[in-house]
């Protein structure tokens, strides 16, 4: 694995990550201040660099907010979205759009959506759901995430599907 510290908007150095790439995990997300698009756009320029380059798979993260067919959301986690959509809704549009992006796209994919993360001590197990709704939890941690990540990357069990993974 190599891990490339860049600027996901700058398409000639996500290409220069993607070039000797057998996949590519994208876990990037909005920090105080990125655009309001930054998603949609860095995940823009990865789709290209993967076309241009020959990668076929693509494993990715956005939040248990973001809906899929089948999702069957409990209350807590309607009021979750709602509270997103009241406070950060710019980020909500940025998740859901990207998200559409990739389920267009012709890549082999993985959306993993997760709820709260959180940096506690690795449990060294997960849920994993396919659908929010379906006995998730609230929170992930961080390692555990990662765990998840790298198993999905050599089992392949959710390509092409939007799996919650929680604690």
């Amino acid at each position: 694995m190599t891990v490339v510290v860049g600027d996901l908007p700058d398409r000639v150095g996500v290409d220069k990550a993607v070039e000797a790439a057998d996949a590519v995990v994208n876990v990037a997300g909005h920090v105080k201040g990125s655009p309001k698009d930054l998603q949609q756009r860095a995940v823009e320029a990865i789709l290209q660099a993967m076309r241009d380059h020959g990668v076929r798979r693509l494993v990715t993260l956005t939040g248990a907010g973001v809906r899929a067919e089948g999702d069957q959301p409990t209350l807590v986690d309607k009021a979750f979205r709602f509270a997103l959509s009241k406070l950060q809704p710019d980020l909500l549009a940025d998740s859901q759009a990207y998200v559409d992006l990739v389920r267009r796209s012709d890549r082999r994919w993985t959306i993993v959506r997760v709820p709260r993360l959180t940096d506690g001590a690795p449990k060294g197990t997960y849920r994993v759901a396919s659908h929010v709704g379906a006995a998730t939890g609230t929170k992930l941690d961080r390692a555990d995430l990662a765990t998840f990540i790298l198993d999905e990357l050599d089992q392949h069990g959710f390509m092409g599907a939007q799996p919650v993974v929680t604690n």
